[in-house]
């Protein structure tokens, strides 16, 4: 039998930001911030460190970037 993924330890502000990405579908990081309610510092880093850790893809590498929920993510949401 295949062996279940450890799940993800999220904080609430990572957790936030998934949710609000799921419910965009697509989300740059202003619509997180609104989402969030802290400075753009703080979601770039929250948003980087889901990116690293497999809960969202990034796409894009300037000011426009645009983040999507990945399978993983949305079983952390699960």
């Amino acid at each position: 039998a295949p062996v279940a993924a450890p799940r993800l330890r999220l904080t609430a502000t990572q957790r936030t930001i998934l949710a609000a990405t799921a419910r965009l579908g697509v989300a740059a990081n202003a619509d997180q911030a609104v989402a969030v309610e802290i400075g753009a510092r703080g979601i770039r880093k929250a948003a980087a460190q889901l990116v690293d850790a497999g809960p969202l893809a990034r796409q894009g590498e300037t000011r426009g970037a645009l983040y999507q929920l990945t399978p993983a993510g949305r079983a952390a949401l699960a």
